[in-house]
Parts: C-alpha cells; sequence; structure tokens
C-alpha cells in the first residue's frame, strides 16, 4: 500500500508515530504533502514567543496513542518542565515552540522506524491542490500500478497513492468586517513574534476575538512591555475559562461505552438526556451539578474581570463538576455528538458553541492572572456587542461594541477560524475530491466521514479511499480539536489503514503487465 499524507502538523505525527509502532505491517511507502518551512508542527506549534503556551498539561498532551506520559518523559530528559512545579506558575505549561520541538523529534524517530521496517517516508515540500481518479483509463504509475486517487500539486507533479488522509489543519481568521489591505490591519496573529515586531509599542491596539488566540494575542503584547492601549472585543466578549488544578474524576454514565450500549436500539439523545447523564456522574463524583450550571450561566453574562477573579480563586476547587465536563468532551465528545438528535446538534452549534469552547479550552491560571492585572490597572479592557470595525479617513479603525466606539492604530484578527471548517487553501482539493465521488459534503461543512474510522463517505462506494481528521471532519465529529482527541482519531485511521492493508495484501493490486496479461 502507498499511503498519502496531506499536511505535516500534529495529526500527521500522531498518525506516523502509531503506524510505525503498531504490529501490522506498514506501508511501503509513505508521501507527505506539506509546504511549511518548519514541517511537523502546524500552525500551532510553529517558532514563537515564549508567551505563547499549550494550554493544556504535559501530561494530556501526549501524541503518541496510549502513552499519556510520552511528553512529559520527553520535557524531564531534556531539563524541562516538571510535575512538581506550581501549578499557577507560567512555566507550568511549556511555550507551544517547545512542543512543536516534541512533535519533529518525534516524527522523526517514527520515521526511522518505518525505515527500519521497510517503509520510505517522504516529505515533499509542496501544496496538493486537486486529487482525481483515473480507474479504467490504463494509466499507471511509475511501479505500473493503476487506480488509486492521484494528486497534484502546485508546481505539476503528480503522484498515486492507495490510501490518502487529509490532515490540512484549521483554517485562518475570517475577515468578518473587511479589513485586509487597511494599514495596521493584522489578518492573522500568528507568528506573535513577526506580528508585535510591526506594532509599535505606543499603538492603542484592537484584538478582534476573545478565544484562545485572542488571548494569546493580549498576553504576548503585555508581556512585551506594551505602552498603549490594548482592547479585546467579540460579540460575546466572553474570555476562554481559567483551567482549574488537575484530579483524577471518572465518567461512569457518560463513557463512551454506556453512550453506545444507551443507544443502542439507535435512539437519539437530547441536551437534557445528556444534562441528567453528566449531573449523575458529578454527584456520584460527590459534587454539585449546581456549580457547573453557575459557570455555564456565567460564560456569556458575567464581567471579565469578576469571572477571571471569580475562577482564580477556585482553580482548587474540590467540586468535580467542570473537570468532568472538560473530561466527556474529548473522551466521549465524538461518541455521544452522532448520537444527539439533530435539533440538539443545531442548538450546540448555534447556540451553545461559545459556552463549550471557553469551558473546555481554558486558559493556563498564569495568562488568567496577566489579564487580570492589566484589566485592574487599565491597561486592558474587555468589550461585547462587537458589532462592526471599519477604517476611518485619518488612519486607523473604529471597532464598535455594545460600550462605545474604540479608535484602535493596530487590529489584530484574532477570531476563531470559519465555522464551516474548510480551509480556503484546501478548497481545490476538496472540490476535486467530491468532483471524483471520493467524498461528499457534510451540512454543517467540511466531508461527511465514518465517525469510527474517520474515513470519508462517497456516494456510490461501499469504502473511500480518503480519510479526514482534524476541522475538516467537524461536520460529522464536532469535537476536532485538542491533542486527545487528535491522538484517539489517529489511532482510530492506523487501524483502519491496517485493515485495508491487509485486504490489499490479499488481492494485491492490478499492475500494467498483470493487465496486459489478462
Amino acid at each position: 500500500m502507498k499511503l498519502a499524507l496531506v499536511g505535516a502538523g500534529a495529526s500527521a505525527v500522531a498518525l506516523l508515530d502509531g503506524i510505525s509502532r503498531a504490529a501490522a505491517p506498514p506501508p511501503e511507502r509513505i508521501t507527505v504533502f506539506d509546504p511549511a518551512e518548519r514541517p511537523w508542527c502546524g500552525r500551532p506549534y510553529g517558532d514563537d514567543l515564549a508567551s505563547v503556551r499549550v494550554n493544556i498539561l504535559p501530561e494530556h498532551m501526549s501524541v503518541r496513542s496510549g502513552e499519556s506520559g510520552h511528553f512529559s518523559a520527553w520535557l524531564r530528559s531534556r531539563g524541562m518542565g516538571g510535575e512538581d512545579l506550581d501549578f499557577a506558575a507560567a512555566d507550568r505549561f511549556p511555550p507551544r515552540r517547545v512542543y512543536g520541538r516534541y512533535l519533529s523529534e518525534t516524527a522523526g524517530e517514527a520515521a526511522a522506524r518505518l525505515k527500519e521496517r521497510g517503509c520510505r517516508v517522504e516529505l515533499v515540500r509542496q501544496r496538493v491542490v486537486s486529487a482525481f481518479t483515473l480507474d479504467g483509463e490504463g494509466v499507471a504509475d511509475d511501479a505500473g500500478e493503476i487506480g488509486g486517487v492521484w494528486l497534484s500539486t502546485t508546481t505539476g507533479g503528480v503522484s498515486r497513492a492507495d490510501r490518502v488522509v487529509l490532515a490540512v489543519g484549521a483554517g485562518r481568521p475570517a475577515d468578518h468586517y473587511g479589513l485586509t489591505g487597511t494599514e495596521g490591519f493584522h489578518p492573522d496573529p500568528y507568528p506573535l513574534e513577526r506580528t508585535l515586531r510591526r506594532i509599535d509599542s505606543e499603538a492603542d491596539v484592537a484584538v478582534l476575538g476573545t478565544g484562545l488566540a485572542a488571548v494569546d494575542t493580549a498576553v504576548s503584547l503585555l508581556a512585551a512591555g506594551h505602552r498603549g492601549r490594548v482592547v479585546m472585543a467579540s460579540r460575546s466578549g466572553s474570555l476562554p475559562a481559567v483551567r482549574q488544578t488537575p484530579a483524577e474524576v471518572s465518567l461512569t454514565a457518560c463513557a463512551p461505552e454506556m453512550l453506545r450500549g444507551i443507544t443502542a436500539d439507535g435512539r437519539r439523545l437530547g441536551l437534557d438526556d445528556v444534562a441528567r447523564l453528566l449531573a449523575g456522574d458529578i454527584r456520584a463524583e460527590g459534587g454539585d451539578p449546581g456549580s457547573l450550571l453557575t459557570e455555564i450561566e456565567a460564560v456569556e453574562c458575567e464581567p471579565a474581570a469578576r469571572r477571571l477573579r471569580r475562577q482564580l480563586g477556585r482553580i482548587g476547587d474540590p467540586d468535580p463538576g467542570v473537570r468532568l465536563a472538560q473530561k466527556a468532551i474529548p473522551a466521549s465528545g465524538p461518541d455521544l455528538w452522532v448520537r444527539l438528535t439533530p435539533e440538539a446538534q443545531r442548538l450546540v452549534r448555534t447556540r451553545y458553541h461559545r459556552v463549550l469552547q471557553s469551558l473546555c479550552c481554558p486558559v493556563p491560571p498564569g495568562n488568567a492572572r496577566i489579564l487580570l492585572e492589566a484589566i485592574d490597572s487599565g491597561r486592558l479592557t474587555v468589550h461585547s456587542g462587537l458589532w462592526n470595525a471599519k477604517p476611518t479617513a485619518v488612519g486607523g479603525v473604529d471597532v464598535f461594541t455594545d460600550d462605545g466606539v474604540f479608535h484602535a492604530a493596530e487590529v489584530v484578527n484574532a477570531v476563531a477560524a470559519p465555522s464551516h471548517r474548510n480551509p480556503p487553501r484546501a478548497k481545490e482539493l476538496v472540490d476535486g475530491l467530491v468532483s471524483a465521488g471520493l467524498a461528499e459534503r457534510h451540512p454543517a461543512g467540511g466531508l461527511s466521514v465514518d465517525p469510527d474510522t474517520s474515513r470519508a463517505l462517497a456516494p456510490g462506494r461501499a469504502e473511500s479511499p480518503v480519510f479526514v481528521i482534524g476541522d475538516l471532519a467537524a461536520g460529522t465529529l464536532y469535537f476536532t480539536s485538542g491533542m486527545p482527541s487528535v491522538v484517539d482519531r489517529a489511532a482510530n485511521i492506523a487501524r483502519a489503514l491496517a485493515a485495508d492493508s491487509a485486504d490489499t495484501r490479499r488481492t494485491a493490486p492490478l499492475t500494467a503487465a498483470r493487465r496486459d496479461a489478462v
């Protein structure tokens, strides 16, 4: 089998590591396509400022399935990190560039293992722009094999693969207000090291968004000693929650196997059902479901400073409610999502998306403290009700919120990636896969996939040769971000590829010589 990975980020590393360590024979060749200067890191984990940190503890950031301590051990072996560090200290959460180094080294080790097992791993520094099939047209690749999926790149190169894994990463922030080309507008915050170099330290800065990317931006500006005013603005004005100290909590009613059991008869769950199940787990752990409800209600109605101060005071709160919810999202979210009623899915996407993102993608306490101190000192303000931003005749941009108008000399676009989850740079590729009948679009965006294997669903095909990992599969799976989810998806794909490879060995691919002999 010849395998193509489109994208060389964290998902690709998790998949390579899994394939390299599996008992099943690996593919004979793996070709990885990515034009990035620094492969294996993706957009989130490239070279950047030390203030740009992971928001998950190292103990939960392993890229290796079944070995949760892999990243922690890597850190200790290099004299970094340690579980004995103060949880509220900034260095308890490593810089994302350090995690990028870990990914790069893990990818190199996986490639070396694969080479020892007879699999050649080739990195092609080009972007794949289209995919097509030539079934039945008698065209063979350099090994004389026909069929499969053909990928073309920006330089016109063409490569054939038996299986393709799309790991293209997330899209870039949407320019909701048409500011592209405006002087002082920065369409993407990352890498922040480059963005901050272009911003005058005395300038008034507006950060569009209040999620994780916006927090990275504000914290990095403040850490660099920025002297101008900084405003964060979004429609909700909701900052991420503050991460609590780790504690062992167990899922019972919300465990994946239980969810599969109670829906075995085909029933779908509503949000009331989910609330009831989660409340049962909270009570079983000695907690009060009302505590989690308080946090849910506070996301969009509690002022930013008050919420930060309250949550910082409760990072050691023994109540398990928030921790159980945060554990359930990556552990049970994919199984739960496909068992929700269509109405429940619609409500999550339209009404509760921001609440889920805030609670389940929290910031480290160190970053929360920086934000709160800046708010208290007047260096930072957080506004809700963002409804417009437009350039002015005298330069700069006026940002309109429910609290009034803020004039900014510099605007950093740190809003979330578009909800349709189709990275623009992957549009041609997705169009080609759909046109070739290798995939189908999901009504909520991206591509439809089988929830168990992440294999693309294709009309008229029993099984597509294409797999999807990451936000491009969010229409089906919804919960696709966060390393625990990525690693679980990669493990599922690795198992499916091993099964496909066994089938391929039983029915060897047709070559030009065999075809001519028929």
